[in-house]
């Protein structure tokens, strides 16, 4: 499997790394938010955005990132990478009136979504943000999965893709069940083989696109 990971200029995309590589993961390639090659995503079969300093428009090409993808690449983004996919949708931020930074929590399923199997049934969650999602404008095209002590959202799945938003930290050591939750997202992007090759539109002004090309031998 072949991933990209999005550097938000966060020292936690590291710790990001260090999870996958505990999952037999090492084919990942790192490239921060305002160096990013929208010609060559095909290739990945997962993209992983981290968490960051500042708010997704202040983020460099992450909010553009979003129309560049095809539907059979899997998204996960952490913190600031999570409410950027809110904001692709159409969604809005608040600031919180306290922040949580350092702070551990026990999360809400609201749910069920294997995104949180073989985890706690109220799993412990770190958390290091002053930011979270704003209900008062919710896309349609997000689910809601789960909640913080506090009410706030804390993880979200796009309802066509399998494009999933975590508040929290799991690659935190706050977070026991982390390294669970990053298999849980990457291993079914393991199960489904599929090839695609970038169709270039006639206007280079218009995102690269991916096409399937199915096998005629009976595999792949």
């Amino acid at each position: 499997m072949k991933i990209l990971l999005v550097d938000n200029y966060d020292s936690f995309t590291y710790n990001m790394v260090g999870c996958l590589q505990r999952l037999g993961l090492t084919d990942i390639d790192i490239h921060r938010n305002d160096q990013l090659d929208f010609n060559t995503l095909c290739q990945y079969e997962a993209v992983l955005l981290s968490p960051g300093p500042s708010l997704p428009q202040e983020s460099g090409q992450l909010l553009d990132l979003f129309q560049h993808l095809a539907p059979h690449q899997s998204v996960l983004g952490i913190c600031l990478g999570h409410q950027a996919l809110i904001q692709h949708c159409g969604g809005s931020l608040r600031h919180l009136a306290t922040p949580r930074h350092g702070y551990q929590t026990r999360l809400t399923l609201v749910s069920s979504d294997s995104l949180f199997a073989g985890m706690e049934a109220n799993p412990l969650v770190g958390l290091y943000h002053s930011w979270t999602a704003d209900e008062g404008k919710w896309p349609d095209s997000l689910k809601l999965l789960a909640r913080s002590l506090d009410g706030d959202i804390m993880a979200i799945r796009h309802n066509q893709r399998n494009w999933y938003g975590v508040q929290f930290h799991p690659e935190s050591y706050m977070t026991p069940d982390g390294v669970q939750l990053f298999r849980n997202f990457l291993i079914p992007s393991l199960q489904r083989p599929k090839r695609f090759v970038y169709l270039r539109p006639a206007s280079e002004t218009k995102p690269y696109k991916c096409m399937q090309v199915r096998s005629t031998s009976g595999t792949r």
